[in-house]
């Protein structure tokens, strides 16, 4: 008989985002339909749906209500602005998010403490 030993699966999760009327709330997950036998493949997968989600919502005029304002500290307020991010106009323009890369995404997103897909491991018994 042979013997029994774990295998990581790490599995892409998108965060479930609810509306109501007002802004957005993580609301769990979605059902995940990605998954790796290598966590780098994972993170960086999860990293680039991220980034393509940020593009589609930053210019919406919804963008704000994912962020909730009254918790922005100046720090995080000034970081953004010279990166292009003006909170006050609850959206970040086309011509400039046209302009910002992967990297100046990531650390947006960071500062608004924003994310659409995180990545999780499990553990199979086999």
């Amino acid at each position: 008989m042979s013997e029994e030993k774990d295998v990581g699966v790490w599995v892409v999760m998108p965060i479930g985002w609810g509306y109501d009327d007002n802004s957005y709330s993580r609301e769990g997950y979605e059902i995940p339909r990605h998954c790796f036998t290598i966590k780098e493949m994972a993170l960086e997968f999860a990293k680039e749906c991220n980034i393509n989600r940020f593009r589609d919502v930053a210019s919406d005029s919804y963008f704000g209500g994912y962020v909730e304002d009254w918790w922005l500290n100046e720090e995080t307020i000034e970081s953004l602005k010279v990166l292009g991010v003006d909170m006050e106009a609850r959206r970040i323009p086309g011509e400039i998010l046209s302009k910002l890369s992967e990297a100046q995404i990531i650390e947006i997103m960071r500062h608004l403490e924003l994310k659409f897909f995180d990545v999780a491991e499990l553990k199979i018994v086999c």
